[in-house]
């Protein structure tokens, strides 16, 4: 039978939305359609106008409806009978305030790609489904544009996009660059060594980004083909770290959190020797279901008022400058001496202050937020630590303002941490509340400079 849904903003107007559909007992969970189609995967239903339609064998069903880690969610049952059908609607509200930060997923894959069956329109659909504002399109080896696929689903304002490809080799690893003309050669991925090949997309496409995917991922994960040490050498002459950024969280390690913490770690040691590097967060989808799109995701900052207008000039400036954070659900909001992520602050008279909120919606517990200086533990606020100043109202989950002693040029980053799964909106994936920001430098010895302060197990002998 179907069953017609629709799902709406505060005001009434649909939206896109995320669906997921479980039986209630005896009902089994449907099974919508293949892993690749936004319309229908596994029990799961993605809409990029907020209206349609799904078609149910007779039972009882819990339908939940969510647009990403903003908003709320609305969850009710629904009774599907043998000779009636059944709607479901739901309005959901804006809970989270991320306003100046702008919503990112800079490693996805569609049809283009040898690995994914997804048409673009799907593609397009599950970005919108989740709040994404900005993506960039990566295929392997194939220059991908979103651009069509958007105006044909009459998206124009809700999502900007780039064109974009995943540089896949043999050998080294897998390299984002976006945007990336159109119009340009195919890159030399089968034939250039890192130096050289990183070198070609300079040339090529001068005003991209340049992304390191996944880089400790197996025989695919560029640092372990390089060999690269915690200072950030390698024995290969042949490698090269002229990149821009470096994927600290891929959605294939989503639940995988020791892989992160090493990669976090590894990040932020070479931060630590002096080479900088902004990490993002993405979700290397290749599906449209347990690959979630926007899962991980990095926020950059920027205007966020016009969704479909993003200015790409000011985002790629913002995440040169590593003013982005990565999430799987919460959002900090950080500002030391009252200046945002990637600043340069000076300290005085030995402290920096700090202005620390962590927001989540409801359905995403936080329990904690590290405050770590130089990669180590320097204090943490969680629920039960009223001496830091806690505040847990809705708008925010863990507060802190206070100052933090600093004695050498130095670096800050907030990783956040909650420890009850998103399973009731990521099934099937165990994911917890993860994020973290990218630094905030001190000038402590007021050089007007940050002077890397490498720790002794990374110096070389």
């Amino acid at each position: 039978m179907t069953a017609e849904y629709r799902v709406s903003d505060e005001h009434d107007a649909p939206m896109p939305a995320r669906l997921v559909v479980r039986g209630v007992a005896p009902t089994v969970n449907p099974d919508l359609g293949p892993y690749h189609l936004a319309a229908g995967a596994a029990n799961v239903a993605c809409t990029a106008t907020g209206t349609g339609s799904l078609e149910l064998p007779p039972g009882r069903y819990s339908v939940l409806a969510t647009r990403g880690p903003e908003f709320d969610l609305v969850e009710s049952v629904m009774d599907v009978s043998a000779t009636e059908g059944a709607t479901f609607r739901a309005r959901l509200s804006r809970v989270v305030d991320t306003r100046g930060w702008i919503a990112a997923d800079l490693h996805l894959h569609a049809d283009p790609s040898g690995d994914s069956e997804v048409p673009l329109p799907d593609r397009v659909t599950s970005l919108l489904a989740e709040g994404i504002e900005l993506a960039a399109a990566t295929d392997h080896n194939h220059v991908t544009d979103y651009a069509p696929a958007v105006r044909e689903l009459g998206a124009d304002k809700q999502l900007s996009t780039l064109t974009g490809i995943e540089v896949t080799t043999r050998d080294w690893g897998h390299f984002n660059a976006y945007p990336y003309p159109p119009s340009a050669s195919l890159p030399p991925a089968s034939e250039a060594a890192p130096r050289e090949l990183l070198a070609w997309l300079r040339a090529t496409a001068p005003g991209a980004l340049l992304q390191v995917n996944h880089p400790r991922m197996g025989d695919i994960g560029y640092f372990n083909q390089i060999a690269l040490d915690p200072s950030g050498n390698s024995s290969k002459s042949s490698a090269s770290l002229d990149f821009d950024l470096i994927e600290v969280w891929n959605g294939f390690d989503l639940a995988n959190l020791s892989v992160l913490d090493d990669v976090l770690g590894e990040w932020m040691r070479l931060i630590a020797n002096g080479r900088r590097f902004t990490a993002v967060g993405n979700s290397d989808s290749h599906r449209i279901v347990y690959q979630w799109a926007g899962y991980p995701r990095t926020y950059v900052l920027g205007d966020d008022q016009r969704p479909g207008g993003v200015d790409w000039n000011e985002a790629a400036a913002s995440l040169r400058a590593g003013r982005a954070l990565v999430t799987s659900g919460p959002f900090i909001e950080l500002k030391v001496n009252g200046e945002p992520l990637g600043a340069l602050v000076k300290a005085d008279q030995g402290s920096v202050g700090i202005e620390l909120e962590v927001r989540a919606p409801p359905w995403i517990e936080v329990e904690r937020a590290e405050l770590l200086l130089d990669g180590q533990l320097a204090l943490h606020v969680d629920k039960s630590s009223p001496e830091q100043a806690v505040s847990t109202t809705p708008r925010a989950r863990l507060r802190f303002v206070g100052s933090l002693p600093v004695s050498r040029d130095s670096f800050l980053v907030v990783v956040v941490r909650g420890t009850s799964t998103l399973e009731r909106v990521l099934p099937g994936t165990n994911v917890v509340p993860v994020a973290f920001t990218n630094p905030v430098f001190v000038d402590a010895d007021g050089d007007g400079s940050f002077a890397p302060q490498p720790s002794s197990r990374d110096k070389k002998e």
